[in-house]
């Protein structure tokens, strides 16, 4: 097809050509699993995962129920998803916040969980080593249930004191 060309006649060639490539390297790739988390046909999926990479260089992993639906957004330095950074966010498939969660050097520093009706349903807080700090539960209606705290000391960091109240719904 180009045989006897100018070189200068292959410009709107070359150009298409290294545009098409360029499309194809940046393509985002669907994987489909089941509702077991292992790898599935399309038609035996509940949903499927898109991973790309970021202006910033870090992997973004995209999840949607077979609605459309988003069930997971989440960022990470690596492709296998190790050094998770920034905020993690899950998603009911009724596309209602499930559990938003914060990381730092590769650390969960926060998480919180949601009811259905978008209530708090509990907070999660960690030290910068990511050991567990402070977990405080909620009823549906938004009281308080339960604040426990653990507290490690500069000399032994393996048992921590836990300091934990709980209440009754009426207060």
């Amino acid at each position: 097809l180009l045989e006897g060309l100018n070189p200068c006649d292959m410009k709107p060639y070359l150009l298409l050509f290294f545009f098409m490539f360029s499309l194809l390297s940046v393509a985002q790739k669907k994987t489909y699993y089941n509702e077991l988390g292992e790898r599935a046909r399309k038609n035996k999926a509940t949903y499927y995962k898109v991973l790309s990479k970021t202006e910033d260089n870090l992997w973004k992993m995209e999840q949607f129920y077979m609605s459309g639906t988003p069930k997971f957004i989440g960022y990470a330095k690596k492709k296998d998803f190790k050094g998770k950074v920034g905020t993690h966010l899950s998603y009911c498939s009724s596309g209602k916040l499930k559990i938003k969660s914060i990381y730092k050097n590769g650390k969960r520093s926060l998480k919180e969980a949601y009811y259905e009706s978008s209530n708090i349903k509990a907070i999660e807080k960690y030290n910068d080593f990511g050991w567990f700090s402070n977990k405080k539960t909620f009823y549906e209606s938004g009281k308080l249930e339960t604040d426990v705290s653990y507290e490690y000391s500069s000399d032994d960091k393996s048992t921590p004191t836990i300091i934990a109240f709980s209440y009754y719904e009426n207060g």
